[in-house]
């Protein structure tokens, strides 16, 4: 009798487009036993099953994955361009609001800042960046629940110390 694990997946990885020989090696180097394998390589082979040689022409679902991978290549490119506008956007902006700082200040406080006058653009846009990226994080959480914590243990603490005086205040 043959193996129905088997045969699906012989009929499934030459249905994905896998030839017979590559299939079987695969299963025999993934510990099935060998003379199962070749058992059903021969039930397929034979016409058992319909013939499941590979086709020429695509599989509807190859040609959906292949419709789904060149919308997914449109939209990474339209992302791309996107981001990159801007980018550009940012560092016009970026670039106005320093030459507006540098007019606003006075004249002693740009001669400071001269040798970073000729700094690269885009490395100043990128040391922003870095600045302002999202993996700051303020901790104001985890300093709340910390300190109630220390409260919550302070309690628990002193209930054990005054515990005669808590029981016979109650009892």
């Amino acid at each position: 009798m043959v193996n129905e694990d088997i045969t699906t997946a012989l009929k499934n990885a030459v249905i994905n487009g896998e030839s017979l020989q590559t299939a079987i090696q695969i299963l025999i180097n993934s510990g099935y036993n060998p003379r199962e394998v070749n058992e059903a390589s021969h039930y397929i082979s034979q016409g058992a099953m319909v013939n499941l040689q590979s086709y020429p022409e695509e599989s509807p679902q190859q040609q959906y994955q292949q419709q789904n991978m060149q919308l997914n290549q449109n939209q990474m490119q339209n992302s791309f361009q996107n981001q990159q506008q801007s980018f550009q956007k940012t560092s016009q902006v970026y670039q106005n609001q320093q030459l507006q700082n540098q007019l606003r200040q006075p004249s002693w406080q740009n001669n400071y800042q001269q040798p970073f006058a000729g700094q690269n653009l885009q490395q100043i846009n990128t040391q922003n960046q870095m600045l302002r990226s999202p993996n700051k994080r303020s901790y104001t959480k985890e300093i709340i629940l910390v300190g109630i914590l220390i409260i919550l243990l302070g309690i628990l603490a002193s209930t054990f110390i005054f515990r005669e005086s808590i029981l016979s205040f109650f009892g």
